[in-house]
C-alpha cells in the first residue's frame, strides 16, 4: 500500500492539488480520511484507472 497525498497524486496525474480534491468529493478517486487529512491509496487509483477506457477518464 502506497498511502499519498493530494499534491503527491497531482503531480503523478498531471493535475493541481485542488483538482485531486475536487475529483475526490466527485468520488472520481478514491481516497482515506485520516483525521482532518485525505490521503490516497496509489494502488487504488491505478486499478480504477485500469478498469475505466482512457479515452473516457476526467484526468
Amino acid at each position: 500500500m502506497e498511502i499519498l497525498n493530494a499534491e503527491q497524486v497531482g503531480q503523478r496525474l498531471n493535475l493541481s492539488k485542488q483538482s485531486v480534491y475536487r475529483y475526490a468529493r466527485m468520488g472520481a478517486l478514491p481516497s482515506i480520511r485520516i483525521g482532518k487529512r485525505v490521503m490516497f491509496d496509489w494502488q487504488q487509483i491505478r486499478h480504477q484507472m485500469q478498469g475505466k477506457d482512457e479515452s473516457k477518464t476526467a484526468f
